[in-house]
């Protein structure tokens, strides 16, 4: 995130942000929460995937989810939430699944 955030500065377009992925970042960052403030503060937050640990429906792995949406709460993000997984068992329940979650933690 730091690394893409640096070339979207150096363009100097307003119109360039990032799409952070749960599943991603959880890869590639020292820290979830880190990289979503740090793209939340600078205003370059255009989209959040979310994706558990596993890419199956947030809950069913070991991702912080409180914690990262804490984090984009306390930040001012108000841009979408979708979802990117593996469709298992199905995609309809994957998709309810993380519906019946997200309404969980968000309240």
């Amino acid at each position: 995130a730091g690394q893409a955030l640096s070339f979207i500065g150096r363009s100097g377009s307003e119109y360039v942000g990032l799409l952070l992925d749960t599943f991603h970042m959880n890869i590639e960052e020292p820290s979830l929460t880190s990289c979503f403030e740090q793209a939340v503060t600078r205003g370059k937050l255009f989209h959040v995937h979310l994706g558990d640990s596993n890419r199956l429906p947030p809950g069913r792995g070991h991702l912080d989810f409180p914690a990262i949406l804490s984090t984009l709460r306390e930040g001012g993000y108000r841009g979408y939430l979708s979802a990117e997984l593996l469709p298992v068992p199905d995609p309809d329940t994957a998709a309810e699944q993380t519906i019946r979650y997200m309404q969980v933690i968000m309240k």
